[in-house]
């Protein structure tokens, strides 16, 4: 079974310039989810995507693989949706890679771990799911009204 963990790292960020090699407990944050990925009993092929030069050497030092992704689809404005598409479409062309299954792993959930990972893809193969999502539980108001938080 062919299972392609996909990390996306842009560079530029709106809130934090290089937040994906920010130290969080004496480690970049790109570090938590490659590492998680590349410790998965499930996962067989973790690449980082990212626009960055940093990232992308940080990537290879971890032992994942990397694609470099044009700063065109690099933006603020740009979908993730793309950033998968370029993945797929550049492993294909180049490897002759073709996944059955794709893990979207985002930097910004460091406590996730290779556990994690491989429990939502044992309940995805036992439940017979088409697609699966992890998210968080929060009772906090997320909407505006007049730019107050409601």
């Amino acid at each position: 079974m062919n299972i392609l963990s996909i990390i996306p790292a842009r560079g530029g960020s709106k809130g934090i310039k290089l937040k994906n090699l920010k130290i969080i407990d004496q480690k970049p944050l790109l570090d938590y989810s490659v590492n998680a990925s590349l410790q998965s009993k499930w996962i067989n092929k973790t690449v980082v995507s990212s626009d960055d030069p940093k990232i992308l050497r940080r990537a290879k030092k971890l032992g994942a693989e990397f694609i470099e992704r044009p700063k065109n689809i690099s933006t603020d404005s740009s979908s993730i949706e793309t950033a998968i598409e370029h993945c797929l479409k550049y492993l294909e062309k180049k490897n002759n890679y073709i996944p059955e299954i794709i893990v979207l792993l985002q930097n910004t959930s460091p406590l996730r771990t290779s556990n994690h990972i491989d429990s939502a893809i044992t309940s995805f193969f036992k439940n017979k799911y088409d697609s699966l999502l992890s998210g968080y539980n929060s009772h906090h108001f997320i909407w505006k009204s007049n730019n107050k938080t409601i």
